[in-house]
């Protein structure tokens, strides 16, 4: 079977029919009809080649004879194309609209159906039916191959800068303990940047907590310093110089005392890092009223005792979602904070304002300076003023635990004082 003269015999009896059938090929051609599938492969072979055409009813004609041209893809402009024919010397110019150009490109063997002919030069508007053959360019192939892989090595190269910057930035901190080198990045939105952004944020959270926590320390060991130096002082005299049972006790009361404050002290300190570890806690619905007015009934005979008059006004059943102990907590260390500052009254409030439960707690002690309210939740950190100097015996750490504590129940807290006019700290709970 020589299938190239086969085609040509039907190219030739095609001239003079218009249409043949499989069965009427398969039959001209002498071919055997039990290799019926065989015979079909060999003529879609034909179509795909551009050969021979099928139309809906699978009849099979010449391209020329049923609107059809195969020819060579030649862009001529922005927005048109011609179809060179191949198998004559003449040029039939079939312009293509450039939506129908079904991604043929310019040298590619295509098969294009003529949809209207012209009477002016162009002769015939068509379409791009198939890509029989697209055409390469065997030496500007292998040199664009070899630019594009150029280019792409270079993108990659800068592209992957910010991760190389990030490694050498980890190990210089991993070597000088230095958590304030960052990486030096230029202004580009891809994502390696938006990493390594992120990774100089993360530093910054690092260094944030690092000095925090050194500064933590730090405070932590001046803290306890005095009561063990006034200890270890009172040891040494009673060893050194008590002769009798009265001054060993006045020796032992002080050293009852500073031991009292470091276990007071060592208590908050465990406690406040207990809450700052926590970013969720338990939480019920709790009549924050009835908390309030329980709290205030104990330190009743505490507030006369030291001529404190007490002035409130809390409405009956405000509940709010929290944790008791906690919210015990913040209240405690509000009001024993009022009472340590103030002259003679103390006004407690609890009120509901639109969605919240607003507290409030207020003396009228010397207040606190503009400049040192933004440092009051701080740990350790207590004013040099007259209101510490005097009357302050606490540990720096009541106000940092009512912060985190209103933190933790999505709450607010402000402090409006003015020096001489007493402290208003107002806490906003939302229901």
């Amino acid at each position: 079977m020589n299938l190239e003269k086969d085609l040509e015999k039907i190219k030739e009896l095609l001239k003079d029919v218009k249409y043949l059938t499989l069965d009427q090929i398969t039959s001209f051609l002498d071919w055997s009809p039990k290799k019926k599938k065989d015979n079909k492969t060999i003529i879609l072979s034909w179509i795909d080649s551009g050969d021979l055409i099928m139309d809906k009813k699978h009849r099979l004609s010449l391209p020329e004879n049923s609107g059809y041209v195969k020819g060579v893809f030649r862009i001529i402009k922005n927005k048109f194309a011609f179809v060179d024919k191949e198998d004559s010397e003449e040029k039939e110019g079939i312009f293509i609209p450039k939506d129908e150009f079904n991604n043929a490109l310019d040298g590619d063997t295509v098969l294009v159906e003529i949809t209207e002919k012209k009477k002016s030069d162009k002769g015939a508007e068509g379409r791009v039916v198939k890509i029989i053959e697209h055409r390469k360019n065997t030496v500007v192939a292998p040199l664009f191959i070899a630019f594009v892989a150029f280019v792409g090595y270079k993108i990659v190269k800068n592209a992957f800068k910010p991760v190389k910057k990030i490694s050498e930035t980890a190990l210089e901190i991993k070597k000088s303990k230095n958590f304030s080198r960052r990486i030096e990045l230029d202004h580009s939105e891809d994502e390696i940047h938006k990493m390594a952004s992120t990774f100089n944020e993360m530093l910054d959270t690092v260094e944030e907590v690092f000095i925090h926590e050194k500064q933590f320390s730090s405070d932590v060991s001046h803290e306890l310093r005095t009561p063990i130096t006034v200890i270890l002082a009172q040891s040494d005299y009673a060893l050194d110089y008590v002769e009798t049972l009265d001054e060993a006790k006045e020796s032992f009361e002080v050293i009852n005392r500073q031991a009292k404050k470091m276990t007071n002290l060592i208590n908050q300190i465990m406690e406040l890092s207990k809450m700052e570890r926590q970013s969720e806690i338990e939480k019920e619905k709790i009549n924050f009223s009835n908390i309030i007015l329980q709290l205030l009934e104990d330190y009743k005979n505490l507030l006369e005792n030291n001529n404190i008059e007490l002035i409130t006004n809390v409405e009956k059943d405000l509940r709010i979602y929290g944790n008791r102990l906690m919210l015990e907590r913040l209240f405690i260390n509000l009001f024993t904070n009022a009472m340590k500052f103030t002259k003679s009254t103390i006004n407690v409030s609890l009120n509901r304002i639109n969605k919240e439960v607003i507290l409030q707690i207020k003396d009228d002690g010397v207040g606190i300076a503009k400049k040192d309210q933004k440092y009051i939740w701080d740990r350790f950190f207590q004013t040099s003023d007259s209101r510490n100097k005097d009357k302050n015996k606490g540990s720096g750490l009541g106000l940092s635990m009512v912060n985190r504590i209103v933190q933790l129940h999505s709450a607010t807290i402000e402090v409006e004082s003015e020096v001489g006019e007493g402290a208003c700290f107002i806490v906003k709970f939302p229901i």
